[in-house]
């Protein structure tokens, strides 16, 4: 599956998306047959399901979620990973930790719209720096 996924990657065009999802279902029907789950006798006095190997949840989430995984290859405008949705919501994270919390509703909402100025003037390649004098001259380079 990871040789699929790195080659479409690659080169996206070289195969139709109906190919790349019929190579990527031949993958999860091979993985199903070498890895076949047969579900133990449930045991007395046990309550709940019976938990499944690693390697049987791994191929139930690459089928449920097969139009998600191969969306880059059809649609252009969707990235091959959310890393920099991650990197966006990273600060946050930190910060919350860092403080425990964030003292006021207000505080928050400062704190993601600084951010926010911020990391749009690094996508549009202009340095927080420059970005931060133009704000503090009443002229922003951005809008919210």
């Amino acid at each position: 599956m990871r040789g699929l996924i790195c080659e479409a990657l690659k080169g996206p065009q070289s195969l139709t998306p109906e190919e790349w999802n019929k190579r990527y279902t031949q993958i999860l029907d091979d993985s199903e047959q070498e890895h076949v789950y047969i579900s133990p006798p449930k045991k007395k006095g046990r309550r709940g399901r019976q938990a499944k190997p690693p390697v049987n949840n791994l191929i139930e989430r690459f089928k449920a979620h097969m139009p998600s995984i191969l969306r880059f290859i059809s649609e252009k405008a969707i990235p091959f990973t959310n890393n920099q949705g991650e990197r966006d919501l990273r600060m946050a994270k930190v910060q919350q930790k860092i403080s425990g919390t964030f003292r006021t509703w207000q505080g928050a909402e400062k704190f993601a719209r600084i951010r926010s100025y911020l990391s749009t003037a690094q996508k549009q390649s202009i340095s927080p720096f420059h970005a931060i004098q133009q704000a503090l001259l009443d002229s922003p380079m951005f809008s919210a």
